[in-house]
C-alpha cells in the first residue's frame, strides 16, 4: 500500500454509511509520521442553529469532534488539531496523527460540543420541534405572500429545499 505524508478527506466520509471502513481504507496511506486531515459538516451548528435542512439522502454521517476523537482512537490515531469554518453552515477541520498531543483548540471544541448537549441524546430533545416550528413559520409565510399576490422566487440545492419545505 502507497502511503503519503499527507491524506485529504473533504466532505468525502459523510457519504459513507460504514465510517470505521472508510476510516481504515484512508489511514492505510497515512504514512508512520504523516498526517490525516479532514473536513466535515460540524454536529455542533447543526444542533445549535437548527440546520435541519443539512440532513440529506447522501450524508448518512454527521459527525461531532467527540465522535470523530473516538473513530481515531479506535484506529490509532489521535486529534492533534481542529478548527472550525464557515462553509456549508459549519464545518469542522482535523487534523489526526498516530503519535502527538492536541493543541488548546481541540479542547475548546470538544468543551463547546459538551456544553450544547452534542454528547447525549438529550441535547437533541427539542430538535424536532425547533425544526417544525421553522417549517411552519416558512410554509406561513409563503402562503401569506400567496394570498397577497406576492411572487417569491427561491435559490437552493434541491436536496436541501425537499426537506425544508416537506
Amino acid at each position: 500500500v502507497q502511503t503519503y505524508d499527507l491524506v485529504i478527506d473533504n466532505h468525502s466520509m459523510i457519504h459513507d454509511e460504514d465510517t470505521d471502513g472508510a476510516f481504515a481504507t484512508r489511514a492505510a496511506h497515512v504514512a508512520a509520521d504523516g498526517t490525516f486531515a479532514i473536513e466535515f459538516h460540524h454536529a455542533l451548528p447543526f444542533l445549535t442553529r437548527t440546520q435541519f435542512d443539512t440532513i440529506r439522502h447522501g450524508h448518512p454521517v454527521y459527525l461531532s469532534l467527540h465522535a470523530w476523537s473516538a473513530l481515531c482512537a479506535r484506529h490509532g490515531f489521535v486529534v492533534v488539531d481542529a478548527w472550525s469554518e464557515d462553509v456549508y453552515g459549519g464545518c469542522l477541520v482535523v487534523l489526526a496523527r498516530r503519535v502527538g498531543t492536541p493543541t488548546a483548540r481541540v479542547g475548546e471544541i470538544l468543551a463547546a460540543e459538551r456544553e450544547a448537549g452534542l454528547t447525549s441524546a438529550a441535547g437533541f430533545a427539542d430538535f424536532t420541534g425547533r425544526a417544525t416550528m421553522i417549517g411552519d413559520a416558512l410554509r406561513t409565510y409563503l402562503q401569506g405572500a400567496a394570498a397577497r399576490g406576492e411572487r417569491v422566487a427561491a435559490y437552493g440545492a434541491g436536496s436541501k429545499a425537499a426537506l425544508l419545505l416537506g
